[in-house]
């Protein structure tokens, strides 16, 4: 896993889905883009260190994009509740002061997608 920081996107997996989504978005539909991901990107959504990166990049693009889909949203905020990416930072032995950081992004990222997928539903 290449660490860059404690951001949704700094890490080389994440930088790259987070780019792909967007770029692939200009020429396909959210789904269509999810499923050219998912497929592209299969080794690392089966990858017990790698699969959160995926999962936090595609939700901020979807975010960003303005295309947060339901189940994408779901499925973030369970990996986000359930401190699945946390735990996978402390096994992986990141300092309190990154798992800390991480925890605080995570809690405003997921704050942001919340208020995103009511607005969707308004």
């Amino acid at each position: 896993m290449g660490t860059w920081g404690t951001g949704i996107t700094d890490n080389d997996t994440a930088s790259e889905v987070y780019a792909d989504y967007v770029s692939l978005l200009e020429i396909h539909s959210a789904t269509q883009t999810m499923e050219k991901l998912v497929a592209f990107y299969r080794s690392k959504v089966e990858s017990h260190e790698e699969q959160y990166h995926f999962w936090l990049a595609v939700a901020k693009a979807q975010l960003d994009t303005q295309t947060l889909q339901p189940d994408m949203f779901e499925k973030v905020k369970a990996i986000i509740v359930n401190e699945d990416d946390l735990r996978l930072w402390k096994e992986l032995k990141a300092s309190e002061a990154d798992i800390q950081a991480r925890q605080e992004v995570l809690n405003r990222f997921l704050n942001a997608l919340t208020a995103a997928s009511q607005s969707a539903t308004e």
